[in-house]
């Protein structure tokens, strides 16, 4: 019988071991996926501003060849160098009311033609430097411009 027990006693020590060991390794398990996160300063958010493009001017002509009139959009290109385009922005009312017309691309493109006008109309434009589709500046200066009367 005391061999019986001493069996039995063998088998349950055993286990006990496999138990601990198994528990032990599966905590290494779970301390290892924490240890290997990455530092906080290569989590850090960039807190950059888009920085909108400065000077813009407008000046509207005739096209040649009858087409009608246009504006052309100057302006100095933005200081950010992870632009990677602009956003051009017309209105008939100054300060307010700007739908996007186009997209320019290119960080150091720094001009426009809007094709688009109608005659004895004054625009106001606005430019914004782009990242992506989702990232824009805040507005440029206004500038403005009136087409002409008549384009023969």
């Amino acid at each position: 019988m005391h061999r019986r027990l001493r069996k039995l006693r063998g088998r349950l020590f055993g286990a006990l071991l496999e138990t601990t060991a198994f528990w032990a390794a599966m905590s290494a398990v779970a301390l290892g996926a924490f240890s290997s996160a990455p530092g906080a300063s290569s989590m850090q958010v960039s807190s950059a501003t888009l920085q909108p493009p400065t000077s813009v001017a407008a000046s509207s002509s005739c096209r040649l060849l009858h087409l009608g009139p246009q504006v052309v959009l100057t302006w100095t290109a933005t200081t950010s160098a992870f632009a990677d385009g602009y956003a051009v922005l017309r209105s008939t009312t100054s300060g307010s009311g700007y739908s996007q017309i186009a997209t320019v691309a290119g960080q150091s493109t720094a001009t426009y033609a809007d094709t688009t006008p109608a005659l004895s109309t004054t625009y106001f434009y606005v430019v914004k430097a782009t990242k992506g589709s989702t990232w824009t500046s805040v507005a440029s200066n206004e500038a403005s411009a009136t087409t002409p009367l008549l384009c023969l």
